[in-house]
């Protein structure tokens, strides 16, 4: 099992994916002889299932599929009015504004709206919304910067649990998501993190900051 294991981190290193810190220190148990946890199994099978195709010893269910939203085409009902000589009442006009002010924006709202569309500008984002204990974080977005970004989790009350400098790739690639990305990271939910409740993570490269939240449960 530590032949195997110790293969993984190396082919997870040269990839350059997951928290180096991470893989280096089961590498070096690894080397010296030293028990594997079985955190760190799991995060060293999980890793290598999601960027190299491996399939983990245990099954995992599949969520089921999710439906394309459909959305109804707006077709605005005409009222014919008999008419009149006397000008409309103001209750008429106020009624007409109201409605106006609600149906313009929807309408440039669903014009404009493309889903799975993935944003250009800088962004943060977590591959899930929500994570229990030791399980695999998954972050990745988009910087206009370069060298290193500054990535963080904050809880509740604001106390940095976790931080990582990640590298700025020259080059977009695309997420099983279909959202771009030139830096990434991973991370796991650290049981030793105080409180449950909803955490932020931010990105930082110097020049622009960006955040999202997830929820953490114990």
């Amino acid at each position: 099992m530590t032949d195997s294991i110790i293969d993984d981190v190396n082919a997870l290193l040269e990839g350059d994916f997951g928290d180096d810190r991470i893989l280096k220190q089961i590498h070096r148990a690894c080397e010296n002889g030293e028990i594997i946890s079985n955190y760190e199994r799991r995060y060293v099978r999980d890793l290598a299932g999601k960027h190299m195709g491996q399939r983990s010893a245990e099954p995992v269910a599949e969520a089921p599929p999710v439906p394309d939203v459909v959305i109804p085409a707006f077709r605005p009902q005409v009222l014919s009015t008999p008419v009149k000589r006397r000008r409309p009442s103001s209750k008429i006009i106020i009624i007409i504004i109201v409605a106006l002010a609600v149906i313009i924006p929807a309408a440039t709202f669903f014009e404009s709206y493309e889903p799975g569309a993935a944003p250009t500008k800088m962004y943060v984002r977590t591959d899930k919304t929500s994570y229990a204990a030791n399980e695999v974080i998954a972050i990745y977005g988009i910087s206009d910067g370069s060298g290193k970004i500054t990535i963080s989790i904050t809880n509740e009350d604001g106390k940095t649990e976790w931080s990582y400098d990640a590298d700025i790739k020259d080059r977009l690639s695309e997420n099983t998501d279909g959202y771009k990305s030139n830096y990434s990271t991973l991370t796991a939910a650290d049981p030793a993190w105080e409180g449950s409740g909803t955490f932020t993570v931010t990105a930082d490269d110097g020049t622009t900051k960006e955040s999202a939240t997830f929820s953490f449960t114990k």
